[in-house]
C-alpha cells in the first residue's frame, strides 16, 4: 500500500516566514560584511565573533526556507509493505524519512491531532511540522501522525488499508506479537521483560545520578565548613 498527500499550503504563514526570511538575510549580508571587514583591518577577533553569529543566521534562514518550501509543495509518502511502514516529507529543502517495523505497532486509528492554545502541540501545528488525522502508535508509549490535510473519509479509508496489512502480518507472526503485547502497571504501558529493563536501568541511573550530587554537595559543604 502506498499513499500520498499533497501538503495544503498555510499562505498567511509563508507570507510572514517570507518577510522573516528577507529580513534574515539582511541580517546576515551585514554579519559578513562585518566579520570580513574586521578580520582585513586586523581585528580578528571580532570578526571571527561576527562570522560566528553568521553561521547561526544561516542555519535560521535554511530552516526558515525549509518550513516555505514545506508549506507550499510538501508531500506525505506513506507506505506499508510486508515489514515495515514508511512515512516520508518529500519536495522541501531537507527531506525526511520515518520507519517503523509492524512489529512494534501497537495500533493505528483515527485521531486528529491533538493540540491546546500556547502549547507546543499548536506551534508545531501551526507550522507544519507535526499534524494528522491518522494516528500510528508503536512501542506502546509514541505516536506519530499523518496526513495532515487529507479528509475524514479519506484518513479513515487509508486506516482501513494499513489496518487490513497490520492484521495480515500479525496473523503471520503471532509470536512475536505477543512478545509486543502491552501490560499495563498502575495505568502506564510497560511492554515485555526488554521495557521492563529498560526502565530499571533508566531509574538506576537517575538515582546513581542523585547520590553522585548529594555526595558533592556534602563534600562542599564539608570543605566550606
Amino acid at each position: 500500500m502506498k499513499k500520498t498527500f499533497k501538503k495544503k499550503a498555510n499562505w498567511n504563514l509563508v507570507s510572514s516566514l517570507s518577510i522573516f526570511s528577507i529580513f534574515v538575510l539582511f541580517m546576515l549580508t551585514l554579519l559578513l560584511f562585518l566579520g570580513i571587514g574586521e578580520i582585513m583591518r586586523g581585528y580578528s577577533n571580532f570578526g571571527k565573533i561576527a562570522l560566528c553569529f553568521a553561521s547561526v543566521v544561516i542555519l535560521v534562514l535554511l530552516s526558515q526556507v525549509n518550513t516555505i518550501l514545506w508549506q507550499i509543495r510538501g508531500q506525505e509518502v506513506v507506505h506499508i509493505d510486508n515489514e515495515r511502514l514508511v512515512i516520508k516529507k518529500k519536495k522541501k529543502l531537507f527531506n525526511s524519512q520515518k520507519s517503523i517495523n509492524l512489529l512494534e505497532i501497537d495500533e493505528i486509528f483515527f485521531e486528529p491531532y491533538p493540540e491546546k492554545l500556547f502549547t507546543a502541540s499548536a506551534y508545531f501545528k501551526w507550522m507544519g511540522i507535526r499534524g494528522g488525522k491518522i494516528c500510528v502508535e508503536y512501542r506502546g508509549r509514541n505516536a506519530v501522525y499523518i496526513g495532515q490535510n487529507i479528509s475524514d473519509d479519506e484518513a479513515k479509508k487509508c486506516i482501513e488499508e494499513m489496518n487490513a496489512k497490520l492484521s495480515e502480518y500479525n496473523k503471520q507472526h503471532p509470536q512475536d506479537r505477543q512478545k509486543r503485547k502491552i501490560k499495563r502497571v498502575l495505568g502506564f504501558p510497560i511492554m515485555s521483560l526488554e521495557n521492563i529493563t529498560t526502565l530499571m536501568s533508566f531509574l538506576f541511573v537517575i538515582i546513581g545520578l542523585t547520590l553522585i550530587l548529594l555526595a558533592f554537595i556534602a563534600v562542599h559543604r564539608g570543605m566550606m565548613g
